[in-house]
């Protein structure tokens, strides 16, 4: 991960790996600002690159080299003109035959959100996007999605504020 504070610039790379009996919940943010500081989202260039790894084959992959000089942010700003985006990954078995998971991150959807997910070929992966131009409804959705994830897998919901 590198970051210039001097050219505004900011480039990170990251490669999750699973394997079948492994749960996993990957979370990827893109915010234009702190929104409670007040801040804007202001830089020259932002280059992001995330592989997903299942039993050793690329499965995912997402890259993006946004740049507003370069008008390469029109596809970013497609749905709002600053957009909260949220991209996960998840994988678990319990989730291969779990309509009612895939059917509430679709109920999650307002004018003002948009939520989805898709499933990944020969994996027991998926992938879900939120996208608001609300800081305050995108994190909302990403947490009843996250506590939805841990009922379905069985699990007990931690409180990541710990």
């Amino acid at each position: 991960m590198d970051y210039s504070s001097g050219a505004k610039s900011f480039r990170t790379a990251y490669t999750p790996r699973s394997r079948y009996e492994q749960q996993a919940f990957f979370i990827e943010a893109l915010a234009p600002g702190r929104v409670a500081s007040g801040e804007d989202f202001a830089f020259d260039r932002l280059q992001n690159r995330l592989e997903v790894h299942f039993d050793s084959r690329l499965i995912a992959l997402e890259k993006s080299d946004i740049s507003p000089t370069s008008g390469s942010q029109s596809g970013w700003q497609a749905a709002h003109e600053k957009p909260y985006t949220y991209s996960l990954y998840v994988s678990a078995p319990e989730l291969v035959k779990n309509d009612e998971f895939f059917q509430f991150i679709h109920e999650q959807q307002t004018p003002t959100l948009f939520s989805g997910s898709s499933k990944l070929d020969n994996a027991p992966c998926w992938n879900i996007k939120i996208v608001s131009e609300s800081s305050v409804a995108a994190k909302a959705a990403l947490g009843l999605i996250r506590d939805q994830f841990y009922r379905a897998i069985n699990l007990p919901i931690v409180d990541l504020r710990k």
